[in-house]
């Protein structure tokens, strides 16, 4: 007897894909919320980049894991 695994199916592999995106979405709302709690801004750019702001200064960040650094740099608990 071999035992075969089935290849996912196009639908098996976006609803995989939509989960997995739902939740960084989380993830990244709840980080968001965090940081405002601290006084930052926080702006979700289009091309899945932050923008910070706080006390008149602004911050970029590249994308979520750099945001993350940030957020542990300015005193954000569980960022990492």
């Amino acid at each position: 007897m071999s035992a075969h695994k089935k290849a996912p199916t196009s639908d098996q592999a976006s609803g995989a894909f939509q989960n997995l995106q739902a939740e960084s979405n989380r993830v990244a709302t709840f980080l968001i919320a965090q940081m405002g709690i601290l006084g930052h801004d926080v702006i979700r750019e289009n091309n899945s980049a932050f923008t910070v702001h706080r006390w008149g200064m602004s911050r970029y960040c590249e994308n979520f894991a750099a945001l993350k650094k940030f957020a542990s740099i300015v005193g954000v608990r569980d960022a990492s």
